[in-house]
């Protein structure tokens, strides 16, 4: 199994409410696209984000991304940067209520990004 895939397949262990975005996406795809499915897992924490009754699901993933930044292999920290925190960029407003559940290591990333946006 790759990093990638297990990265994702500990991030269902983390947000089992994904399960369903995730089998769909591999119905879809016949195989798992890492960086895709990221890029739904980002506008699902946007939406998420926005709803205070989901809130405990973004902290539970923010966290495990901060497990994986901080101790992870590089492409389990290439897929959050590149697919997680890169689509963050243009939603300023998710991001500033994200901040305070985030870490500094995913503080970090996302202040990089933003900055090389600007």
């Amino acid at each position: 199994m790759r990093h990638g895939e297990l990265f994702i397949e500990r991030l269902l262990g983390v947000a089992p409410e994904l399960k369903e975005m995730y089998d769909e996406h591999v119905a879809d795809n016949d195989v798992l696209l890492s960086h895709v499915f990221m890029g739904s897992v980002t506008r699902f924490v946007i939406a998420s984000a926005r709803d205070v009754d989901s809130l405990s699901v973004v902290q539970r993933l923010l966290d495990y991304f901060e497990s994986q930044l901080v101790g992870g292999d590089a492409e389990s920290i290439d897929l959050i940067r590149a697919s997680f925190v890169e689509n963050l960029i243009g939603e300023q407003m998710v991001v500033n209520k994200l901040k305070p559940m985030m870490g500094p290591a995913l503080l970090r990333e996302v202040g990089v990004v933003y900055r090389a946006g600007s």
